[in-house]
């Protein structure tokens, strides 16, 4: 119960400020992503550390900060120059400083990292920032990306609690106390979150999705997040570590709280874009 109280507590402070940079958007929210990006990549790097990797630390900031600016300006090709002379530098600095001990380890660490965090997360800036350049209101962007979080946080929360009190079938070996009721739990929370939205909130938004709609995004929240959440299982476990970090209370790190909307928010925005918003981005 302390550590439930403290989820409610950590919430109670952060959504409210989380949804005011997210209406907000612009320079702000940009900012926000950054650091949110910046903060879990250093975790990651703190998974791949623990098993003895090396990875250039500096060089991973610097291409995630980059490819949340290319986000923030919506230019294509700079995510592609950046992933492509990234990929170039990486290997090149171990080949300048003549280091080939653990290079495989090292540099897969470092490049690792920066697709699941920064190329990951910096759709969350692509996802809020695209309606502008199609002839949409500024809001339509802040209201898809609280629609991807409200499904992504209710499956999560209610997966939560159905497994906690329903869960009887274990629904596999790397996190054991996740459940099959408790995933199906999360799935349906995810889908009537989504429903819930031609309610109230998200008027901007709603004029252009239909129920349907609606329930394929729920279900995008309630089966690629569970993903993202077992994929960072998967590397807390090889690493044997608990928490990404601490200093959230009751949640842990950045990636123990972001970890679903690594994979939901891409592909919320491709389903945005190819069958809500016809548009070239």
């Amino acid at each position: 119960m302390n550590n439930l109280a403290a989820r409610v507590i950590s919430g109670v402070i952060f959504v409210p400020f989380f949804i005011w940079l997210i209406r907000t958007g612009e320079y702000l929210f940009l900012g926000f992503v950054i650091a949110l990006v910046g903060v879990g990549l250093v975790e990651f790097y703190g998974f791949t550390e623990a098993k003895g990797a090396k990875p250039n630390r500096i060089l991973g900031l610097f291409c995630a900060t980059m490819l949340c600016l290319g986000a923030f300006f919506r230019i294509d090709d700079i995510f592609s120059l950046i992933l492509t002379a990234f990929i170039f530098i990486i290997p090149a600095e171990k080949v300048f400083r003549q280091e080939s001990n653990n290079a495989l380890f090292d540099i897969g660490a470092t490049l690792t990292g920066v697709l699941f965090v920064g190329w990951l997360g910096s759709y969350l800036i692509r996802l809020r920032e695209f309606t502008p350049a199609i002839g949409y209101s500024y809001q339509v962007g802040a209201d898809a990306v609280l629609l991807c979080v409200l499904v992504t946080w209710a499956c999560d929360t209610f997966a939560y609690f159905t497994g906690k009190y329903m869960g009887r079938h274990p629904l596999n070996k790397i996190s054991p106390k996740k459940t099959w009721e408790g995933a199906i739990g999360g799935l349906v929370f995810a889908v009537l979150a989504a429903l819930a939205t031609q309610f109230w909130g998200f008027s901007s938004l709603n004029a252009h999705l239909t129920w349907w709609n609606l329930v394929i995004i729920g279900l995008i929240g309630g089966i690629f997040g569970p993903v993202g959440d077992l994929t960072e299982s998967i590397f807390k476990r090889d690493a044997n570590i608990k928490e990404s970090a601490t200093f959230i209370p009751g949640h842990g790190g950045v990636l123990d709280r972001f970890d679903s909307m690594l994979f939901t928010t891409p592909f919320i925005f491709y389903y945005l874009k190819f069958f809500v918003f016809p548009f070239v981005d």
